[in-house]
């Protein structure tokens, strides 16, 4: 998933898209759970003042990558 990807199926013809997201339904909620979650944690990294949380949480991505 790149940027170019995600805008491509922006783009894309809404019943077309409607389509294939309802077919693999329970994959799409199980990864925007998952996605809340990220956000989650980066809001109360990007309020920590230290800033100790957000390195943290950067550098424990880069590693998984």
């Amino acid at each position: 998933g790149s940027w170019a990807s995600l805008t491509r199926v922006a783009a894309s013809n809404p019943e077309m898209v409607a389509g294939f997201l309802s077919t693999n339904a329970v994959e799409q909620k199980r990864a925007i759970i998952r996605f809340e979650k990220e956000l989650k944690r980066l809001t109360k990294a990007l309020n920590d003042k230290s800033g100790r949380m957000l390195l943290k949480m950067l550098a424990d991505r880069q590693r998984t990558e």
